[in-house]
């Protein structure tokens, strides 16, 4: 059974410790944080972000924080333990109801992914999110990653 709350610090702590290998692999190269240090960022920048649970365990943690610089830009983010792989139809079935809260809140909203999180690149193509450019030197670690973007329907 699916169950979707508002997201805690404490998710943030106990996903931190099960973080999917990709999702572990796309932190450091992005942030070079620590898994515990950017769940805690993401969750605290983001005025609307959420935690799945199936059976109790944490499956993923998903929200929108707002871009520093630009009001109208949200900064979409999705981290999963290994549970994903477990409940992909029912993550496919929910995930367009809060692609639309989030583009409710912000008209535009853009991210990065890591071009080696090949499942997270079928996700986003999927739910309906345009793949930009692709930034070859990127985050900490200057590895390739993918710009996309999804936009408020007028």
């Amino acid at each position: 059974m699916i169950d979707i709350q508002p997201a805690t610090l404490e998710d943030a702590e106990a996903l931190a410790k099960c973080l999917r290998k990709a999702d572990l692999d796309e932190l450091k190269a992005a942030l070079g944080d620590t898994p515990e240090g950017a769940l805690t960022e993401c969750v605290a920048f983001s005025p609307v972000s959420w935690t799945w649970r199936e059976r109790g365990e944490i499956v993923a943690m998903f929200g929108v924080a707002g871009h520093p610089m630009r009001p109208d830009v949200g900064i979409p983010w999705m981290l999963c333990s290994d549970l994903v792989y477990q409940n992909k139809t029912r993550l496919l079935r929910h995930c367009r109801r809060y692609l639309d809260e989030m583009l409710a809140r912000y008209p535009v909203i853009e991210n990065c992914v890591d071009c080696r999180n090949t499942l997270s690149i079928q996700w986003l193509s999927w739910i309906g999110f345009a793949f930009a450019e692709l930034i070859p030197f990127y985050g900490a670690q200057r590895l390739p990653f993918i710009r996309f973007v999804a936009a408020r329907s007028l």
